[in-house]
């Protein structure tokens, strides 16, 4: 049965071969990949990082937010306004102060200095938070 949010791929026989025996290994066991999805699924996330694609990009900063690009929402990526909203930040597509999205914008140094210097505080995630 498919699910809406993944999609097949063809891929050469060699290389399945391959992926089956490093699984097989405890080298292939090590961050829990128990199967071909996993494996192929990691494989590729660590591609694209390696290439640059990043999920984040901060576009824009103004008096009333920021903005931030999200590769990872929708099929080109979302535009995510984080508005100031007294001494914290709030993600207009989260409606959370303490999303990924504020957490970027935080992670950021000379965005971090700007945000300190406008009197904004920094929420820490709570391990449910996130």
């Amino acid at each position: 049965m498919m699910r809406n949010d993944w999609t097949s791929v063809s891929v050469n026989r060699t290389l399945i071969i391959q992926i089956e025996r490093i699984l097989q290994t405890p080298a292939g066991r090590k961050n829990g990949l128990t199967n071909m999805a996993q494996f192929v699924d990691l494989a590729l996330r660590e591609k694209i990082e390696r290439i640059g694609l990043q999920r984040f990009s901060h576009i824009n900063t103004d008096d009333k937010g920021m903005t931030v690009l999200d590769t990872n929402l929708d099929r080109a990526g979302r535009i995510v306004t984080i508005s100031f909203n007294g001494s914290e930040m709030e993600c207009d597509y989260c409606h959370d102060a303490v999303c990924v999205h504020v957490q970027y914008a935080w992670a950021i140094p000379e965005i971090r200095r700007d945000l300190e210097g406008r009197g904004l505080i920094r929420r820490e995630p709570q391990r449910n938070d996130v």
